[in-house]
């Protein structure tokens, strides 16, 4: 399990945030921020970061899910 921390670019603004997803993989934490954010955001297809499960807050939760 790690924390994968991927870049995002609002599509109203254009200024880039970063949003964080724990999960067993890079696939599904991408996959669950897309789900969240992919109206408001386009996201990048690999993540910028990977840290510790859990080790920054204000992330998406999603390890509980399998592939």
């Amino acid at each position: 399990m790690k924390q994968y921390e991927f870049e995002a670019i609002n599509r109203t603004r254009g200024n880039v945030e970063r949003i964080r997803a724990t999960a067993k993989t890079e696939a599904i934490a991408r996959a669950h921020i897309v789900n969240y954010y992919g109206q408001q955001f386009d996201i990048l297809e690999s993540c910028c970061d990977i840290n510790p499960p859990h080790h920054v807050l204000g992330e998406i939760d999603c390890s509980d899910f399998n592939e």
